[in-house]
């Protein structure tokens, strides 16, 4: 065979897997999209601590004792994010352009609708918000503690303290040792988030949109979230990031119910 006759045969095969590509966009995108819903729950971990009459009694990493008597948390959102789509390296090469798994739908519709406020000193598993979705499966989501927004519903917003400009309210006394204990008091007007894999009896899972709604819980860690918190040595702002920051790190989320694979 002739260079001529071979660079033809080339660029009849290369025409038609780019025309078997097109086929099966157009195929994927002409299937009618899926439906289901995703349910979101707020839960905290108290661990290692103490409950007492009027307050939690937390030991921290940098040996301080925190008595915590009064706490509020504003949960802004969560949104489950889906998976990326896994495509053939053809599509990859002659312009696919599916970027998630399913047609063009709302970015935002898995998105919490409301906000709301959680009790630290009596924290609960808390039913938040269910969406309808249509993407057909996700494997992380995006949780964000904020102010309340001027145009967005906050529900249980305490009577007793005054939150419209505070995301997080921290109130009780700690000791250092033997050290006089001393009371402190951290209102945090700032935001803070990230990003969980969702999770199944420890191992990361995907899940998958089907008859049955996908059900979402939301973990933080009461008893470590001053274990950043150095009193002593920190200004009130380094404070509040420090008690921020540990929360978010410690963040888990657990798909309780529906189908998930691996």
């Amino acid at each position: 065979m002739t260079q001529r006759g071979r660079y033809r045969r080339w660029l009849i095969v290369l025409g038609v897997i780019w025309l078997m590509s097109g086929m099966v966009v157009l195929w994927d995108r002409a299937q009618p999209p899926v439906t289901g819903q995703i349910h979101y729950q707020l839960a905290w971990e108290t661990g290692d601590a103490l409950r007492l009459a009027d307050a939690w009694q937390i030991t921290t990493a940098l040996g301080y004792t925190v008595q915590l008597r009064r706490g509020y948390v504003l949960s802004y959102s969560a949104q489950a994010l889906p998976c990326e789509h896994d495509h053939p390296f053809w599509q990859d090469l002659f312009g696919g352009m599916t970027v998630y798994a399913d047609h063009a739908v709302d970015p935002d519709e898995a998105q919490t609708s409301y906000s709301l406020v959680e009790s630290l000193l009596t924290p609960a598993l808390i039913e938040w918000d269910t969406r309808v979705v249509h993407q057909s499966a996700y494997c992380q989501t995006h949780y964000v503690m904020a102010r309340k927004a001027s145009d967005q519903t906050t529900r249980f917003m305490p009577t007793e303290v005054d939150l419209s400009r505070v995301t997080v309210y921290l109130e009780g006394v700690y000791q250092l040792g033997d050290a006089e204990a001393r009371e402190f008091l951290l209102t945090i007007p700032f935001a803070d988030g990230g990003i969980a894999d969702l999770m199944q009896n420890g191992a990361t899972i995907h899940a998958q949109i089907g008859a049955d709604p996908i059900v979402i819980r939301i973990i933080r860690r009461l008893d470590r979230a001053f274990d950043r918190v150095d009193f002593e040595t920190m200004s009130v702002r380094e404070q509040a990031i420090a008690w921020m920051r540990q929360v978010v790190s410690d963040l888990r989320v657990e798909v309780i119910s529906g189908r998930v694979h691996p």
